[in-house]
C-alpha cells in the first residue's frame, strides 16, 4: 500500500499531520521508495539460484551467514544500479515537493513562476540539470569501480553515514517531530458519505485513456526517432542529450509549465508524463542496444542490409521483448503519476483531487485516495502478468542493468 501513493501524495498528508516541517518531505519520498526498493529485492530474490545457498544450509551455516554469503554477490550489481536510479528519482521528487512548499529548489521555482520572473526559472532549472548530469556521471563511475561488495564500498557507506548528523542539522531536521504523537486536526474530518458520490466511472476512464496514451508515447517514441534519425553515432548521442533533458523535470512540473502555452486538459498531461518517460525508456534502450552482441549486427551488414535494416531487424529484435517490458513497467508508473499530473488540472481523477485539497475537503480526498489506490494496485498486477509473459525468470526492474539475452 505504501507504493501504491505517489510522494507527492503521501507529503500533503504528513503536511496535515506534522506541519510544515523538512522532514515530511524526507518521510514523504523514504515511504513509497522503501515500499518499491523491497519489491526489487524480493522478486530478484526469487529468481536467483538457489544450490548455493542450500549447500551452505546443509554445511550448518547460520542463516543469515548462508544467506549473505550465497545470495549477495549476484545480487549486488542490481541493487547498486537500482538503487542509484532510485537517488535519480529522489531528486526529483525533491524538486516536485519543494514546489509544493516544501524547500528546497522546487520552493525558488514555485516562487520565480508566480511573479512571472521567467529568468530565474531557467536558472533554476540549468542548476538542476547540472546535478542530475553530475548525479549520472557519478553513479555511472561507481557502478563501474563497485561492481562486487569490497572495503572501499564499506567506506563510502561509513562516510555517508557520518555526514547524516551535519546535514540534518544544515536541513534544520528535528527528527523528534516524527516521534511525537500524530493527529489528525479535528477541523478536517476525513468521513463524508457525499464524497462517495462521484462519477467513477468516466473518472477512471480519463485516468486510463491518459495513462494509455501516455505509455505509447513513451515506447513508440525512442524506435521511431531512432528509425527516422538512423543509428549513427551522433543521432545516438543526440536523443541521449533530450533523454536527459526529458527525464529532468517530474511530469506535474512539466505540465505546469506546459499550461502556460496549452490549454489545460489531457493534451498537457499526455505530453508530460509521455515526454518524461520516453526519457527514462530511450536511455535503457540505448543501454541495452549498446550490450546486444555484435555478431547478428555484422552479418546483416555483410548480406547487404541497409543500417536502418539492421537496426530493426538486429537491435530491435535483440531487445524488443526487454524493451516492451520496461515499458509495461513504466505504464504502471504512468497510471501512480496520472493522478498527480491532474494536481496542475490536466484531467483524470486529480481533478477531483485538486479541487477537494483546494476547498481541504478531506471527506472528498479519502475516497479519491481509496480508489486511486486500488488502481494502482491492480494496473501493477496486470503490467507485471504481461511482463511475465514476455520474459523468464526474474523481473527486470526499472534501473538494473538490461540484459542482452532477455
Amino acid at each position: 500500500i505504501p507504493r501504491s501513493l505517489h510522494e507527492l501524495l503521501w507529503g500533503l498528508i504528513l503536511l496535515q499531520l506534522l506541519g510544515l516541517h523538512p522532514a515530511v518531505a524526507v518521510l514523504a519520498i523514504a515511504l513509497p521508495y522503501g515500499a518499491l526498493f523491497a519489491r526489487v529485492v524480493a522478486e530478484q530474490l526469487d529468481g536467483l539460484p538457489r544450490r548455493n545457498l542450500e549447500a551452505l544450509q546443509l554445511t550448518g551455516a547460520p542463516a543469515p551467514a548462508a544467506l549473505l554469503m550465497a545470495l549477495s554477490p549476484p545480487l549486488w550489481p542490481q541493487l547498486l544500479s537500482y538503487g542509484g536510479y532510485r537517488l535519480e528519482c529522489a531528486l526529483r521528487s525533491a524538486t516536485l515537493l519543494g514546489v509544493f512548499g516544501l524547500g528546497g529548489i522546487g520552493a525558488d521555482l514555485r516562487l520565480a513562476l508566480q511573479s512571472l520572473q521567467f529568468h530565474e526559472v531557467w536558472t533554476s532549472l540549468w542548476l538542476l540539470a547540472a546535478v542530475m548530469l553530475a548525479l549520472e556521471l557519478v553513479l555511472a563511475r561507481l557502478r563501474q569501480r563497485w561492481q562486487e561488495p569490497n572495503r572501499e564500498l564499506l567506506g563510502g557507506f561509513a562516510a555517508l553515514l557520518l555526514l547524516l548528523l551535519p546535514a540534518s542539522r544544515w536541513l534544520e531536521l528535528r527528527w523528534q517531530v516524527l516521534f511525537s504523537p500524530w493527529q489528525w486536526p479535528e477541523v478536517l474530518p476525513l468521513w463524508d458519505p457525499n464524497g462517495w458520490l462521484q462519477d467513477w466511472p468516466q473518472l477512471i476512464g480519463s485516468t486510463l485513456l491518459l495513462t494509455a496514451l501516455a505509455a505509447l508515447l513513451a515506447v513508440a517514441l525512442l524506435p521511431l526517432l531512432l528509425l527516422l534519425l538512423g543509428p549513427g553515432r551522433w543521432p545516438r548521442l543526440l536523443l541521449s542529450a533530450c533523454g536527459l533533458l526529458a527525464r529532468l523535470l517530474p511530469p506535474p512540473l512539466t505540465a505546469l509549465l506546459l499550461l502556460f502555452v496549452l490549454q489545460p486538459g489531457l493534451l498537457p498531461a499526455v505530453l508530460a508524463l509521455g515526454i518524461h518517460n520516453a526519457g527514462i525508456l530511450g536511455r535503457l534502450g540505448l543501454e541495452g542496444l549498446d550490450a546486444l552482441p555484435p555478431q547478428p549486427a555484422q552479418a546483416l551488414r555483410l548480406a547487404g542490409g541497409s543500417p536502418r535494416q539492421v537496426l530493426l531487424m538486429a537491435g530491435f529484435n535483440g531487445i524488443g521483448r526487454s524493451y516492451l517490458s520496461f515499458g509495461a513497467y513504466r505504464a504502471d508508473v504512468i497510471l501512480r503519476e496520472s493522478v498527480v499530473v491532474g494536481l496542475v488540472g490536466a484531467g483524470g481523477l486529480g481533478v477531483v483531487l485538486l479541487e477537494s485539497l483546494s476547498s481541504f475537503a478531506w471527506g472528498e480526498v479519502l475516497p479519491v485516495l481509496v480508489v486511486y489506490a486500488a488502481l494502482t494496485l491492480v494496473g501493477e498486477q496486470l503490467a507485471d502478468l504481461y511482463r511475465r509473459r514476455l520474459l523468464s525468470g526474474p523481473l527486470p526492474q526499472e534501473g538494473c542493468p538490461p540484459s542482452a539475452s532477455s
